[in-house]
């Protein structure tokens, strides 16, 4: 890592993020119209030091705490959610970073603000070749791939075109890191939610990717707890959803101060349909922010006591975050709903608001069909399911 970077704490980054809501939220319209975030807003982002924080601090990294990064993502949805996106998906680094050999990744991410986009499908192809593999494939979904510097690809092993197997008969899967500029960026982002984040689609073919540039997520090279389960880099994601439904509870209490209701011309606000609506809101949503906060800390306390999360607590990471999916849609449309026609418009922060929660909550993770695997989980039984 350069000795010119400067250190900063995961305080400093939520003070930071803290301090940037206002100008994410005068630049929320212009994100959304680029579909993908102006160069203000990236630079902006970066002084943070939002990209480095689960960079490890053997590094000079902050290796942020779980709940820290959350809480850092919540604030900057608080100023615009697409934004809050990119930076939760391009904040990964440290992650990525965790699987390969530590010499490898200092020379590859010669940064600690890095950014590192990817997908988690293995729809590419990685063919054996001799010190590495040729990568070839498309993949969708590929959140921040405009500001990305690298690209992590999954795909699926051949030789001679011929899939390899594990020894169990499965195919067998790796990852690939491609550097910026080794992918195309295809159009295919055109939604109506999180429009700014630039989901697009990503190809590349026949990219040539050394050995020690590729990993497995059930394999890691470091040994800090932040780096021990997989899939705690995926619960950051719960941030953007609790940082919407608390814009969206400020806008439904500056419009109940401030709207008048026609015909009669009283103030929103003295309307007990839209009292009680605002306090069952700040319940919801306080509720499923401390059941964030508290599965977060059981893994985290049991990552950092070296045993590793059980099933159980695996299993309540996966119900935390479709709770705070569904708690947080609950919440946006109860506000779209106390502000009634304001709501129906598009210029409108809080039709945005609605907009982008349902587009976040289409995550897979976010989605309530996966109460099966959790219920199988909580009866003690292992789900065949990569990402628990």
């Amino acid at each position: 890592m350069s000795s010119t970077q400067c250190h900063l704490s995961i305080h400093d980054i939520l003070a930071s993020t803290r301090e940037l809501v206002p100008a994410l939220r005068a630049s929320a319209a212009e994100v959304e119209a680029a579909r993908k975030l102006p160069g203000s807003v990236l630079s902006a982002l970066d002084k943070t030091g939002v990209f480095r924080m689960a960079m490890p601090k053997a590094w000079g990294g902050p290796e942020a705490d779980p709940f820290s990064q959350i809480e850092v993502i919540e604030n900057l949805a608080l100023g615009d959610a697409s934004s809050a996106w990119c930076a939760m998906i391009l904040s990964g680094s440290g992650f990525y970073a965790s699987h390969l050999e530590d010499s490898v990744a200092r020379r590859l991410y010669g940064k600690l603000d890095v950014r590192h986009a990817g997908s988690l499908r293995w729809t590419g192809k990685a063919e054996k070749v001799a010190g590495g593999y040729r990568v070839t494939g498309t993949w969708d979904f590929c959140s921040g791939c405009h500001h990305a510097d690298f690209l992590a690809t999954g795909c699926l092993v051949t030789e001679n075109d011929s899939p390899v197997l594990n020894a169990d008969g499965s195919p067998r899967t790796l990852w690939a890191v491609l550097p910026a500029g080794s992918f195309e960026i295809l159009d295919t982002w055109h939604t109506t939610g999180l429009a700014g984040s630039g989901s697009n689609d990503c190809s590349a073919s026949n990219v040539f990717v050394p050995e020690e540039h590729t990993f497995n997520l059930a394999d890691r090279k470091r040994s800090e707890p932040l780096y021990a389960y997989a899939p705690l880099f995926l619960q950051t994601l719960v941030g953007v959803q609790l940082g919407i439904a608390r814009h969206a509870i400020e806008i439904a209490l500056e419009l109940a101060q401030n709207k008048k209701v026609m015909p009669m011309g009283h103030n929103l606000g003295t309307e007990q349909s839209v009292q009680i609506a605002i306090a069952e809101a700040e319940a919801t949503l306080g509720s499923a922010r401390s059941y964030v906060r508290d599965v977060v800390g059981e893994l985290w306390d049991a990552l950092q006591s070296g045993n590793g999360p059980s099933l159980k607590q695996r299993a309540k990471g996966m119900l935390m975050m479709i709770n705070a999916a569904q708690s947080t849609r609950r919440v946006v449309e109860s506000m779209c709903d106390v502000a009634g026609a304001t709501a129906i418009f598009a210029k409108h922060p809080i039709e945005r608001l609605r907009r982008d929660i349902i587009t976040a909550n289409s995550h897979f993770l976010c989605q309530k069909n996966r109460y099966s695997i959790i219920g199988q989980a909580l009866m003690g039984i292992e789900p065949a399911y990569p990402y628990f």
